[in-house]
């Protein structure tokens, strides 16, 4: 009879698990698992490691083209559909900006992967369409605590565009982060 095997990371854990790649017992709370089989967490963190190929110029490229991009599609959200009517054209001029932002922020990082990249460029979405935001919240501040002076002005037709660039990056910086990681629904 065999001597009963012990996880690694879990000295008091029985198992009959192994790495497949460097033979370590672990435990069902320590195995991931592959398609190959199961493998340990250090083992995994070191084959991703390799795939991360992203150096600090894509990162830097990548957050700064996102940012301008994303700016210019939330201005165009915002000047050109927001009013009632062609405000849902929104909902189909946001895909169409989130695929220009992918496709140009991978050209620019040499379809580099990591995803803290990804990360940092979904942010540099979210951060483009953010003035326009804040410059919609404080025009509403400013119609509230004037009220005399705006009159009848309906509070919603001015909130139109800063519901709509909400909208807009409600959208983009999710898909933008999917395009990137290649994430497809199927």
């Amino acid at each position: 009879m065999t001597e009963p095997l012990y996880c690694a990371n879990h000295p008091k854990v029985e198992t009959s698990l192994r790495c497949n790649r460097c033979e370590k017992p672990i435990c069902a709370k320590c195995a991931v698992h592959m398609d190959t089989g199961y493998r340990c967490k250090e083992c995994v963190k070191a084959q991703r490691k390799q795939f991360e190929t992203a150096v600090w110029i894509d990162y830097f490229l990548g957050f700064f083209t996102a940012l301008i991009l994303s700016g210019i599609g939330a201005t165009i959200v915002v000047f050109f559909l927001a009013n009632i009517w062609y405000g849902f054209w929104t909902l189909l001029f946001a895909p169409f900006a989130t695929k220009i932002i992918v496709n140009l922020t991978k050209k620019l990082t040499r379809y580099h992967y990591s995803r803290n990249l990804f990360l940092t460029i979904s942010a540099g979405v979210l951060l483009g369409g953010l003035p326009l935001v804040l410059r919609g919240i404080s025009g509403l501040f400013l119609v509230f605590s004037n009220i005399e002076y705006y009159g009848g002005m309906n509070w919603l037709y001015l909130s139109l565009p800063l519901i709509w660039v909400i909208i807009y990056l409600f959208i983009t910086v999710p898909a933008v982060y999917a395009g990137l990681t290649g994430i497809s629904l199927k």
